[in-house]
């Protein structure tokens, strides 16, 4: 049997008195799409976070090798996080900020619907738009999803229902494709999931 694309045992997290993960284990297998369910503040965004092993908790393995063992370069092309407020230390259109991730850009825009904010400015976008463009870069830095893992936190707030739409769809076509993602959602994106889990 093939190592989970993602492993987590044993984290525990508290912020002061507060625990918010409590010797949580996780698993992700290839092709899963998980919904993280729960109401702000419950533990979806501090999950997310040490699966992308930005906080440190517990064990952590990526493809079977614990994530200590990935230098940065190597867990980039492995797994990429959307944060729930994405933003961009430069002043770079949106087809900039796509090409950070890497390559097909231009393709994945039109996927999702905002090639025509190719040229204009990250700084000028709303918030769903901001969310989509970072989502974009996203996928451009993982390029083909097999093997791949896509974190997202509330990837679906502010987004209209058109735009829902293509990102559900490309969100499903990664997995489809072989990669794996866990998405946090107040549930917009939970349909279709192979699974739906509390933090």
């Amino acid at each position: 049997m093939s190592d989970p694309l993602l492993e987590l045992r044993g984290a525990t997290v508290a912020f002061g008195d507060r625990e918010v993960l409590r010797g949580r284990d996780f698993r992700l297998e290839a092709g899963e799409r998980v919904a993280l369910l729960g109401p702000n503040g419950s533990g979806k965004t501090t999950l997310l976070r040490v699966l992308s092993g930005e906080l440190r908790s517990g064990e952590l393995r990526v493809a079977g090798r614990l994530v200590g063992e990935w230098t940065a370069a190597e867990l980039a092309g492995r797994r990429a996080m959307l944060e729930q407020q994405p933003s961009c230390a430069w002043d770079l259109t949106v087809g900039e900020l796509v090409a950070l991730g890497g390559t097909g850009g231009r393709e994945i825009l039109a996927r999702l619907g905002i090639a025509h904010l190719e040229s204009g400015k990250v700084s000028g976008l709303s918030g769903g738009e901001r969310r989509v463009a970072h989502l974009a870069r996203c996928l451009a830095q993982l390029g083909e999803p097999a093997g791949k893992i896509l974190l997202l936190d509330e990837p679906d707030a502010g987004l209209d229902e058109a735009r829902l739409g293509l990102a559900a769809a490309a969100i499903r076509r990664f997995a489809l494709e072989g990669g794996a993602v866990v998405v946090a959602t107040h549930g917009r994106l939970a349909e279709g999931a192979t699974r739906a889990l509390a933090p």
